[in-house]
């Protein structure tokens, strides 16, 4: 089961729901791409989509404000009400799951392009270290391996308008 859901609240309902009726075992929202990682020592909202916003799952080994430690986000239900980055996402496999996709990859005539000034990862910023294509083939990847987390179903929105038109195309 896909989902094209513009507006990431839904998810939440989504997800809550087959949680009640057991048909749901973890789930959580996912991004990449989407914001700089600000201080991920307090609860922020870095995340924001039109109204909806949430912090990014935090950074270390440490809980804080009843926030689980980031090796803890996917299996603590404390971490539902976070944004997982792809580092403490990758690995685990969620019954439902959101992917934001941010700015940085993007659908433009008739394919997929990224806009690498548009990703925030420093290390994937950093020309001398990564090369465009490097780049492209990096940050398509962390897309994939969202996209693969969850076994029942994904939700899918994109900050991007045109990225969104043509999502709906393809969910149909």
């Amino acid at each position: 089961m896909s989902r094209l859901l513009t507006r990431p609240p839904r998810w939440r309902r989504l997800w809550r729901r087959g949680s009640r009726t057991g048909t749901a075992g973890v789930s959580q929202p996912v991004t990449a791409g989407h914001g700089a990682i600000r201080d991920q020592t307090a609860r922020s909202s870095d995340v924001q989509v039109g109204g909806w916003s949430r912090p990014w799952n935090l950074k270390g080994d440490r809980s804080v404000g009843g926030a689980p430690a980031a090796a803890l986000w996917a299996t603590d239900p404390a971490g539902f009400e976070q944004v997982g980055c792809v580092y403490t996402a990758q690995g685990f496999e969620y019954d439902y799951a959101g992917v934001i996709m941010g700015p940085d990859l993007v659908w433009r005539d008739d394919g997929w392009a990224m806009v690498r000034s548009a990703n925030k990862d420093p290390d994937f910023r950093n020309r001398i270290k990564v090369d465009d294509s490097q780049a492209d083939r990096l940050i398509r990847n962390v897309y994939k391996v969202l996209l693969a987390r969850g076994v029942r179903g994904v939700a899918i929105h994109s900050v991007d308008p045109r990225t969104n038109d043509r999502l709906r195309v393809l969910a149909q």
